[in-house]
């Protein structure tokens, strides 16, 4: 299935960043589907996961921080709050 993306020569890069891992999904603009990896937070893995992005000086990169799904009582058994 192929989609029409607004940027068709655009890499989208997602990670999901926590304490002992990074996932990343990766969408080069000739697939139709993420490539999905999972690696340690360390400097050596990072670096090595950039490097297989390509050169950096010919994009652009913004980030966006993903909103949380529950909110900080719902951890606790609190009352559910979804952020909006």
């Amino acid at each position: 299935m192929s989609h029409r993306l607004p940027h068709p020569d655009t890499t989208f890069v997602g990670l999901d960043v926590h304490k002992s891992s990074i996932t990343s999904a990766v969408l080069v603009p000739s697939a139709d589907v993420a490539v999905v990896d999972r690696f340690y937070p360390d400097e050596a893995s990072i670096r090595r996961f950039l490097s297989g992005l390509g050169d950096p000086g010919l994009g652009r990169s913004a980030t966006r921080p993903a909103r949380p799904a529950i909110t900080w009582p719902d951890c606790f058994g609190g009352s559910a709050h979804r952020a909006r």
